[in-house]
């Protein structure tokens, strides 16, 4: 089967994605837990639901936080499927992240992001918009690009 993840941006620090499932790929309802400590901004509307959660919509004004191993499923809103693209940081990343948005250390890496999504204002989601197309087309240094995804996904938890 074809991967549902195309990366274009890679360093040992953080790693930056499309993700794209349509409604009929037999992996849309579960594509598997998340393999890296994500933010994911979507470009279509889709029902999200954590293991153990409450489903929400996330759609460009909700971002999705994900954890490592974290468990979900999805629900079409759209004939489009599934459409984001993402942000990942490596686990000692992701709590240094939350320690400083938070305040406090996560007791377990594994929980570094306790929310589950964050609204996401017009002006962020240009940021991650512009950040992510000048990736995709490599004309960013790497020690550029991962303070860009650092500040990118502090902006979100914050």
């Amino acid at each position: 089967m074809q991967s549902l993840d195309r990366i274009v941006f890679a360093s040992p620090s953080v790693r930056v994605g499309a993700f794209r499932c349509p409604v009929a790929d037999p992996r849309f309802r579960d594509s598997g837990p998340i393999e890296a400590h994500l933010i994911a901004f979507p470009r279509t509307g889709v029902w999200i639901r954590h293991a153990g959660q409450v489903p929400f919509v996330a759609d460009p004004g909700v971002a999705t936080i994900y954890n490592q191993g974290q468990e979900y499923r999805r629900s079409s809103l759209c004939r489009d499927g599934d459409r984001s693209d993402w942000f990942a940081v490596t686990p000692e990343i992701a709590v240094a992240i939350a320690q400083e948005v938070g305040g406090v250390a996560p007791d377990d890496p594994r929980t570094a992001f306790r929310v589950s999504s964050a609204r996401v204002e017009p002006d962020l989601y240009l940021r991650q918009r512009r950040l992510f197309l000048r990736l995709e087309r490599g004309g960013v240094e790497p020690l550029e690009a991962e303070e860009a995804v650092l500040g990118l996904i502090g902006a979100v938890l914050g």
